[in-house]
């Protein structure tokens, strides 16, 4: 007996940041599927700057009702994001976050294969990295070059660029199955 799949698409935001969201669910129709997530987007920080990121994770859904064409879910999230900007001495840095969330999605079915959904989602806010780029450093005693970690330079009295991705946030999306 063939396994089927579902991809799903998304567009996820709260209002200042968002994201185009992508999932793979192996086996759907399990009681507990689980899925490989991906994120692509923008995150606002305190200077008021949208930053770069994307990620990478994993979803875990539970069934809770079924109603005709209408379903109701909630599901686990665990993604890993990395944000990118430029510090005020023009170098690439970037910071690591992991951002667990709760989410409930009601869904109807639009015909055989596909889904359209709604997402109301909780994203908490975990620490994170710092902001940080690598460069490289010669070593002339050895002769080689090594890859050296920085911290980000921010100037002095300026506001230290920090993110906050917690909050409620909205996605619209549809869901494909192949079988």
């Amino acid at each position: 007996v063939y396994d089927p799949t579902a991809t799903e698409f998304g567009i996820k935001t709260n209002g200042v940041n968002f994201s185009l969201d992508a999932k793979l669910w192996w086996s759907p129709f399990t009681k507990y599927p689980v899925s490989i997530t991906g994120h692509l987007g923008s995150m606002r920080d305190t200077r008021d700057e949208d930053n770069f990121f994307f990620g990478i994770g994993g979803e875990l859904k539970v069934d809770l009702f079924e109603i005709g064409k209408f379903q109701t879910t909630s599901a686990f999230n665990f993604p890993f994001n990395f944000v990118s900007k430029t510090d005020d001495d023009n170098n690439d840095v970037s910071i690591t976050m992991f951002n667990p969330g709760i989410s409930i999605t009601s869904s109807m079915i639009l015909d055989r294969k596909r889904n359209l959904f709604f997402t109301l989602q909780y994203i908490s806010d975990f620490p994170s990295s710092d902001w940080q780029y690598t460069m490289d450093s010669e070593n002339e005693e050895e002769g080689t070059t090594d890859l050296v970690t920085m911290d980000a330079f921010w100037e002095p009295g300026s506001v230290t660029p920090t993110l906050n991705i917690a909050g409620l946030y909205f996605t619209i999306g549809i869901s494909i199955l192949d079988y």
